[in-house]
């Protein structure tokens, strides 16, 4: 593969969301990093040349990237040596703490991992950063925490806009969804800054996000398979029904390396069962409206959904996030359409098990919006992209979508002793694949 493609690095990669828009702008992401075996299963999947650290990034050196980046240069084929290029460092940290949303509590510890994110932009000296992260980041609370990391990344050598950090909303970057997000981006030395994309709001719909997907209750193979095989006259019918945007979604391809992928196969396609009563209260109710008990909303086919929440994991109680309820059929929408609404092709594989799933979407950022994003700082940088043409390889190994968390942490040889406990458990860790009610 042409060397003129600049070199990034994913910490906190969860499944992958911000790697894929990274890819899409012209970038290999070479390495990436995160603690959580599972959600590293399905990166590796999905990215199966990037090569892959499992490890708290606390305890992360440069050392270790440096030779993860070293492998990753041989995984994409690239010409002759890595000469110690980073273009780009970018990191979505666990925002769990500093959310509206959540708990927003300031004794988090998960709120300090901004402060190693800095660490590591220090260390390895990146060309540029981008750094990710809730807009509850901006409340008064965290306002000396937010200065106090802006003061690192200035002292290491950087320079962000006066205006920093920008607020983004998915929705005006090409993503059916309301999902405003802060972005810190920063440059090494004198390198121009990059300018933030404007916003665009007449983007798709949850209508042309969901439509041409079949009804999947018309499966019962459904109720225990997360996988549907699309007969030729039923991907004939999705082809002839999807929108524009649905059909972006499913090339295997745009500017990013080419999957070799079946498209009769619909991953995701999961049934969640409900009961009459709860059939019958969604059914009653209209666009947008709220249901009582579950607190699910549905959505409205000609606006936009609202943000996709991934839930907790299993050290703060492992409770599922509400999910939309679909605006045509009286059920909450499957896997595969909350990654239509989050924009991730249709191609990209989640893990088998539900909870899982929507976690790696709900905590991940929308492809679409770090493909805008991305696509500033290649511009800043002033690099010459070269066109991805060659296929990866096949996905990785298949077994990566269903392992338990045990199983992934012996994968990647992780210790297990670092896992974080189950506190609905009296003992410690212990494998988890199954999806909580909410």
């Amino acid at each position: 593969m042409p060397s003129s493609r600049p070199v990034a690095v994913d910490l906190f990669c969860g499944v992958g969301g911000m790697s894929l828009g990274f890819e899409q702008a012209g970038f290999d992401v070479l390495a990436a990093v995160d603690h959580d075996p599972v959600h590293l299963g399905a990166y590796s999947y999905n990215f199966p040349a990037t090569s892959v650290v499992c490890a708290d990034i606390d305890l992360v050196s440069a050392e270790t990237i440096h030779g993860a980046i070293r492998k990753g240069w041989t995984g994409y084929a690239r010409d002759g040596e890595w000469d110690g290029t980073i273009d780009c460092l970018f990191a979505g940290p666990s925002c769990q703490g500093f959310s509206y949303i959540g708990l927003n509590d300031e004794r988090d510890k998960r709120n300090d991992l901004i402060f190693s994110f800095a660490r590591l932009v220090a260390e390895l000296k990146p060309r540029s950063f981008v750094l990710e992260n809730v807009p509850g980041i901006l409340s008064s609370k965290y306002r000396r925490d937010l200065a106090k990391l802006i003061r690192q990344l200035r002292r290491a050598g950087y320079r962000l806009s006066d205006d920093s950090p920008h607020i983004l909303d998915a929705a005006n970057h090409g993503v059916p969804q309301w999902r405003k997000r802060i972005f810190l981006v920063g440059v090494l030395g004198e390198a121009p800054l990059p300018t933030m994309p404007l916003p665009n709001p007449s983007g798709p719909t949850t209508r042309d996000a969901l439509q041409g997907l079949p009804d999947f209750d018309r499966w019962q193979s459904l109720r225990t398979s997360e996988r549907l095989i699309l007969t030729a006259r039923g991907l004939a019918e999705l082809e002839r029904e999807t929108s524009a945007y649905g059909r972006s979604l499913r090339l295997p391809y745009m500017a990013e390396y080419p999957r070799e992928w079946d498209e009769h196969v619909i991953s995701g396609a999961g049934r969640t069962e409900h009961s009459a009563e709860v059939r019958q209260r969604f059914a009653l109710l209209p666009s947008g409206g709220q249901d009582g008990p579950s607190r699910f909303r549905r959505l409205d086919p000609d606006g936009k959904s609202y943000t996709l929440r991934a839930g907790t994991g299993r050290d703060h109680g492992s409770f599922t996030a509400p999910r939309p309820i679909h605006y045509a059929y009286p059920r909450v929408v499957t896997v595969r359409e909350a990654a239509r609404l989050h924009s991730y092709p249709d191609w990209f594989s989640f893990h088998t098990a539900k909870w899982h799933a929507h976690r790696q979407i709900g905590n991940s950022v929308p492809p679409r919006l770090a493909h805008a994003v991305a696509s500033s700082i290649r511009d800043a940088l002033g690099v010459s992209v070269a066109k991805a043409t060659e296929v990866v390889r096949p996905f990785g190994d298949v077994s990566l979508l269903s392992m338990s968390l045990i199983e992934a942490a012996d994968y990647f040889d992780y210790d297990r002793r670092l896992l974080p406990w189950d506190v609905t458990r009296s003992t410690g860790p212990t494998p988890s694949s199954g999806e909580r009610s909410p």
